[in-house]
């Protein structure tokens, strides 16, 4: 019983950390403007963080694994992977990078998927 505490406390600080450091901040370019040659030069990229998006999978596949084996008698078991799951939407999985030269400026902005519905959301209204 010990070791799925410790193995959930492990989760959870990864996932921690995650949160904290916004994680591992390369990924994949979707979009990427580059307006170098402009009156105002600027560069704008959307990167998708697709390692943080690995690493918060595998926590969650493991914290159901870890739930669904029979050793496990941790009352209340299957609240954690509930809770695990509803701390994935505030993680960031995508960022915003812009970079204008004259005048200096730069600006990152992270998105997480409840970031992202309620953006949806706002502009609907």
């Amino acid at each position: 019983m010990k070791k799925y505490v410790i193995a959930y406390l492990v989760l959870f600080l990864i996932l921690l950390g995650l949160g904290l450091t916004h994680g591992i901040p390369f990924g994949i370019t979707v979009i990427e403007h580059d307006w170098s040659m402009a009156f105002y030069p600027e560069i704008t990229r959307e990167i998708l963080l697709i390692y943080n998006l690995i690493i918060m999978w595998v926590c969650f596949a493991i914290a159901v694994i870890l739930t669904k084996q029979k050793q496990n008698v941790l009352k209340y078991k299957w609240l954690i992977p509930v809770i695990m799951f509803i701390c994935l939407a505030f993680l960031p999985i995508g960022m915003y990078k812009r970079v204008r030269y004259v005048p200096r400026e730069y600006e990152k902005e992270f998105w997480s998927f409840f970031s992202l519905i309620m953006r949806k959301h706002i502009l609907e209204i």
